[in-house]
């Protein structure tokens, strides 16, 4: 007697209690009130399946959804996030306005801007956390290895910040070798094959017949223990076989083979049966009623799906699903290509147009025979509708199928090159690289080959960013007789290509660049943008000179200051901060980066925020404090790892907090790397230069003054922005303690030239400070004051510190010990409140060189609070209150009220009213 489908899952989990257990502690772990997450990894087969109906089984005192990824939807946007999140998404109503709209237009339910993907992931996490609030709930994931980019990525982001909520997510998976993929780093369990007597009671119990032992042996051996293969032969295999009176076939159907099985079993049912299960397998939706409209198409037997479910391939239910991955397989892939074409189109007759018309295109464009514009239209529509929910993916997928219906080369070209962009967009530049190679030879319009052009740079910018400003450049050129306005935005995007590539610039001089730009087409005053002031201002600071840059770099400061606009907030933005910097304008470049980060928490956007939390890390640190500043640099790293990017690389962007610290060794390790040949070759001068420059400040600290002009003094030959403004009263301080007066001068007079042109109190700071180090001694002291002065106006805090440690070490020279202790120690406490412990240091013993005993004290680096913590603690202390803080940091605000409760007790206070006394700076 056959085995039943309620005995089937006792026979399938046969030498899996471990496995077991480890799952049912995660619907545990979500009956107390956490959340958690785990990875089921394993090869096809080996057990995942069952497992997962056996947690399901378990949880019925649980709010379960379940869903399992189809491989022909891993190109199509968010489409099995939506699936998941259906039951609950009349409750989107609920949540915060930015994260509703971000999931509307995903699942193209509203029209609006694209829908930034982690604002989307940020949306489903808000909305399972609140679904949970009532139930606990747990969410189920099979076959994860073929879920969308943007949907696995989405879920992943949920799965890392589920903590102090009662949902949980299980995943499953084929091997996870790619280290990068987003389920990397979340628990795993790995299934593998049975041991041998657990498989031999496997297949004792899915047998119907007593199996001879050497027979079982080598099934055993054959099936690797592999469940899935041991339970298809013991059904597969005849009676006479299993018992050892007729030989085994040869080879035994295992792995491709099993698939093959499969088709064997499918081959063995009536001709429209097979025709059921193809249009099933065609179907990604499963949705029933689609299927059985095509089936009436067709004039099958409406009994076919009762004989696919009696001959357990599929099984019934909301949707139609098929008892494992590998029968789809098996049934689409053993279909001729008629076949395939045949089920498309009448899944495409069969879907409502209204309702589904990116699936119904999907459909006609595999049913197509040969070229056909009229279905090519029909993708490329499908294609604006993807890009407009912010699926760049999907995007890519239609305008690939496309361009294949495509007759036209011309049209064929546009398709390719648009595709590359959207591929480009979705952050696959690989994709977008072959995609444009596809389509270069194709573009005959001007206008088309300069887009080229831009795009080719970009594909670059991430790997040869020395080699992108003179792309830029070409494609520019080639536009200017064709639409100005384009051109001119070319020219900026290439000016400020040079942020990154900076000296390392390949294939045109940077006065040769900004003279090109200079000689752009103009337009009329009143059409002046952002991007023209700034290109113009850097392109003159490039060709003629600093002086003469500093009006069109203000224009540009003041345009950014006064935008309506986020998109061009957003796009120029790092641009602005650069000219901020040029000018020693310390509000301006804090202006700039919180009008940013505003705009890129409101739209969810966390791959450019990575880069303003580093620039508030940069401005918190000049202020001293270093404490916000690591937390600033903190989030970046942890935006980086929900990215399932690689977070390590975020720490280059806090080199410079590590030399104010004092961290000798990291400093110095990460400098080394960032000055090396890898850098120089792919022309990325920019981390170069933050490495010069911070090597700079860690030398002068610890007194290494030869070695901190030597760090500083290419800065001042390449003159690269804004590092060779920076480095000037680095290279003063250096010059003078080691006797270089040549060099000091120099430096200062390039100071001069450029602080009194900004005239900014950073700027006149700096100046005043570094002239005192060169002055007589009789003159130097007014300069010392009026640096103080002028420094104490700004938010430099490390700068007046220096300014106070610096005329207390020439009070002491002068032996005015009193008034240069009072100085000593003001540098001495302002270092040590911040945290920079070599100065520290360097004070504490100028301290000792006139007799005063100061008792090293702790530098303010807190080690109790975690950086999440910390993030947290400040942004309850501004006011913020739980679900500002969880929409702003991408947690959940259950989470939020988790790790408050930790601050309090750690800090010793029972409210936020005491937080921001109990803080450190």
């Amino acid at each position: 007697m056959s085995t039943t489908s309620e005995e089937r899952p006792a026979v399938e989990l046969v030498g899996r209690s471990v496995e077991r257990g480890r799952l049912s502690s995660v619907a545990d772990v979500t009956r107390r009130g956490r959340g958690t997450s785990l990875v089921l990894q394993g090869e096809a087969g080996i057990g995942k399946s069952a497992l997962l109906d056996d947690v399901v089984r378990g949880a019925a005192d649980l709010d379960v959804v379940r869903i399992a990824g189809v491989q022909s939807e891993i190109e199509l946007d968010f489409a099995a996030l939506h699936r998941l999140l259906t039951p609950y998404l009349a409750r989107r109503a609920d949540l915060p306005l930015p994260q509703r709209d971000a999931l509307n237009c995903a699942f193209g339910l509203a029209e609006g801007l694209p829908a930034d993907r982690f604002l989307v992931a940020l949306a489903a996490l808000t909305l399972l956390t609140e679904v949970a609030t009532e139930h606990p709930l747990l969410c189920v994931i099979d076959d994860a290895q073929w879920i969308d980019r943007a949907s696995i990525n989405a879920l992943a982001f949920v799965a890392r910040r589920l903590h102090a909520d009662r949902v949980s997510l299980i995943f499953s998976v084929r091997e996870l070798r790619d280290p990068r993929h987003p389920l990397g780093g979340l628990p795993m369990l790995s299934i593998t094959g049975l041991t041998e007597p657990d498989a031999r009671a496997l297949l004792k119990s899915a047998a119907t017949v007593p199996i001879d032992s050497r027979v079982a042996r080598r099934i055993v051996a054959e099936t690797n223990g592999s469940p899935l293969a041991l339970i298809e032969l013991a059904r597969g295999l005849n009676n006479e076989q299993l018992s050892g009176s007729r030989l085994l076939p040869e080879p035994l159907p295992l792995g491709g083979r099993l698939e093959a099985y499969f088709l064997r079993q499918v081959r063995g049912l009536s001709a429209d049966a097979q025709t059921y299960l193809l249009l099933a397998a065609a179907e990604t939706s499963g949705d029933p009623s689609t299927i059985r409209r095509a089936v009436e198409s067709l004039g099958l037997d409406p009994e076919v799906e009762d004989i696919a479910i009696d001959a357990l391939l599929v099984i019934a239910g909301p949707t139609v699903t098929f008892r494992h991955p590998l029968i789809r397989s098996a049934v689409y892939g053993g279909a001729t290509l008629r076949e395939r074409r045949r089920a498309h189109e009448a899944l495409a007759l069969a879907t409502e147009a209204d309702l589904h018309p990116d699936r119904r295109a999907w459909h006609r464009s595999e049913a197509a025979v040969g070229a056909d514009e009229d279905v090519a239209e029909e993708l490329e529509r499908s294609a604006k509708r993807a890009r407009s929910r912010g699926g760049y993916l999907a995007e890519v997928t239609f305008l690939v199928r496309a361009a294949e219906l495509t007759e036209s080369s011309e049209n064929r070209a546009r398709r390719l090159l648009d595709a590359s962009s959207a591929a480009m967009t979705a952050g696959r530049p690989s994709q977008a690289a072959r995609l444009l190679e596809q389509a270069v030879p194709g573009l005959e319009g001007p206008i088309m080959r300069a887009q080229a052009q831009r795009l080719d740079a970009m594909i670059n910018s991430l790997q040869l960013p020395g080699d992108v400003p003179q792309l830029l450049l070409s494609a520019a050129k080639a536009l200017e007789p064709l639409d100005v306005r384009l051109a001119r935005d070319t020219y900026a995007e290439a000016i400020q290509a040079t942020m990154v590539s900076c000296q390392l610039t390949r294939g045109v001089e940077l006065d040769e660049l900004g003279r090109a730009v200079l000689a752009a087409p103009c337009v009329s005053p009143s059409h002046l943008t952002i991007a023209d002031y700034l290109a113009h201002g850097f392109a003159t600071r490039f060709s003629t000179g600093y002086a003469q840059a500093v009006p069109s770099l203000r224009l540009g400061l003041a345009s950014l200051f006064s935008t309506s606009s986020p998109a061009d907030l957003i796009r120029w933005a790092i641009f602005g901060n650069y000219a901020a910097l040029e000018l020693w304008d310390d509000e301006g470049y804090r202006t700039i980066l919180e009008l940013r980060e505003k705009a890129e928490r409101s739209r969810g956007a966390l791959d450019t925020l990575r880069l303003t939390l580093a620039g508030l890390g940069t401005a918190e640190m000049w202020a001293g404090r270093f404490a916000a500043a690591d937390t600033y640099h903190s989030e970046a790293h942890q935006i980086s790892v929900a990215l399932a990017g690689d977070a390590d690389l975020w720490d280059v962007l806090k080199l410079e907090l590590m030399a104010w610290q004092g961290r000798d060794r990291e400093t110095r390790s990460l400098a080394e790397l960032l000055t090396g040949k890898l850098i120089h070759d792919g022309g990325a001068g920019v981390v170069a230069n933050l490495a010069r420059i911070s090597m700079a400040v860690l030398e002068n600290a610890q007194g290494n003054h030869r070695e901190a002009l030597a760090a500083s003094w290419r800065l001042f030959e390449d003159d690269p922005s804004p590092h060779g403004n920076r480095a000037l009263p680095e290279i003063v301080e250096a010059a003078v303690r080691c006797g270089e007066h040549g060099s000091a001068s120099a430096a200062l007079e390039r100071l001069r030239e450029r602080a009194e042109a900004s005239g900014t109190p950073w700027a006149l700071g700096l100046l005043a400070r570094s002239t005192a180090l060169l002055l007589r001694d009789d003159e130097a002291e007014a300069f010392y004051l009026q640096a103080i002065a002028q420094l104490g106006a700004t938010s430099m805090v490390t700068e007046q510190a220096r300014a106070h440690l610096l005329y207390g070490e020439w009070l002491s020279r002068l032996q005015r010990r009193v008034d240069a202790g009072a100085q000593l120690r003001v540098a001495h406490d302002m270092f040590v409140d911040m945290g920079a412990a070599a100065f520290a240091e360097r004070a504490r013993l100028d301290l000792a060189a006139i007799g005063e005993q100061t008792p090293r004290r702790p530098v303010a680096i807190s080690n109790e609070l975690t950086s999440q913590e910390a993030q947290i603690a400040r942004l309850a202390a501004q006011g913020a209150t739980n679900p500002e803080i969880a929409a702003r940091i991408f947690i959940s605000t259950s989470t939020v009220d988790y790790h408050l409760r930790k601050v309090y007790r750690k800090l010793g206070i029972s409210s936020r009213r005491d937080l921001a006394s109990a803080l450190p700076r």
